[in-house]
């Protein structure tokens, strides 16, 4: 990976953070498995999963399962961030 990937994918994570941060100043988050696997799930969505705009409602991509529930809000920013949510969801 070329180093403005990884630049792109650390300011994606970032803001990812900030809509984390956000949703627990409204109460009820897990902030710490949140952000613990932020980096892995914008990497994920970024590099190696068949998601997008286009086919998102579609079957024909890639399906992403987060067993570790508490987790969820770090995958909403992440949809977030990549446009497939909008932030009021």
């Amino acid at each position: 990976m070329d180093n403005k990937k990884i630049n792109e994918i650390n300011i994606s994570a970032k803001n990812v953070r900030e809509h984390i941060i956000t949703i627990s100043n409204k109460g009820g988050a897990f902030i710490g498995s949140a952000l613990s696997c932020t980096d892995l799930i914008i990497s994920l969505y970024k590099n190696f999963l068949n998601v997008n705009k286009d086919n998102y409602q579609t079957k024909d991509r890639d399906y992403f399962f987060l067993s570790k529930g508490h987790a969820v809000h770090s995958l909403y920013g992440v949809l977030v961030e990549l446009g497939l949510l909008e932030k009021k969801d």
